[in-house]
């Protein structure tokens, strides 16, 4: 696995003013977050334009990754309320799998980051993102070279992205805001 994006949420309650949201992490471990939805009416103006800002993060997150490889596939996971779905239900174009199928499907620790979310009296939509083509993972261990620098002897392609700068052709580094977040170098994905 070398992406995934993670949508979910759900409706615990039958009031509709709680949504939980549910994601697996990598190996057995599982994380959920209840959120309260927003009590003040939301317009469908508001709700659009709070989802294009999260996917534009997503475009701009996406940007700073490694470029995907050539050969990829798609895997996407739907899950059911057991109780209200029945047992032999599978949507069109899907096929099930088994729970150990859907488990730890990463060759690497993935980049974990949070999109953003939309929020209203109704639902609350996340976005998630994990990806092992975070050019600063410095913990890889298939990784001959920890550094972030692309000098004279790099075999890394070197097409700057627009939030690095080229000092000198002798000392090439890649320089990115200090924002606590490492871009590094970009590739088209």
């Amino acid at each position: 696995m070398i992406e995934e994006y993670a949508f979910s949420f759900s409706y615990p309650n039958t009031n509709g003013e709680e949504v939980a949201m549910n994601m697996s992490r990598t190996g057995s471990k599982k994380n959920s977050a209840t959120f309260k939805s927003n009590a003040a009416e939301v317009t469908p103006d508001q709700m659009r334009s709070s989802a294009c800002k999260m996917i534009r993060t997503l475009v701009s997150l996406m940007r700073t990754l490694d470029q995907m490889p050539e050969e990829r596939t798609i895997l996407m996971k739907l899950l059911y309320y057991d109780d209200a779905t029945p047992e032999d239900y599978e949507p069109p174009f899907f096929k099930g799998c088994a729970e150990n199928e859907a488990v730890n499907i990463w060759n690497k620790n993935p980049l974990k980051m949070e999109v953003g979310n939309v929020n209203s009296k109704h639902l609350v939509l996340a976005l998630k993102v994990k990806s092992v083509l975070d050019p600063c993972d410095a913990n890889d261990a298939n990784s001959d070279d920890d550094k972030m620098s692309l000098g004279r002897e790099s075999d890394q392609d070197d097409d700057l992205s627009d939030t690095e700068v080229r000092p000198s052709e002798v000392d090439r580094y890649v320089v990115a805001p200090n924002d606590g977040n490492c871009k590094g170098q970009s590739g088209t994905n």
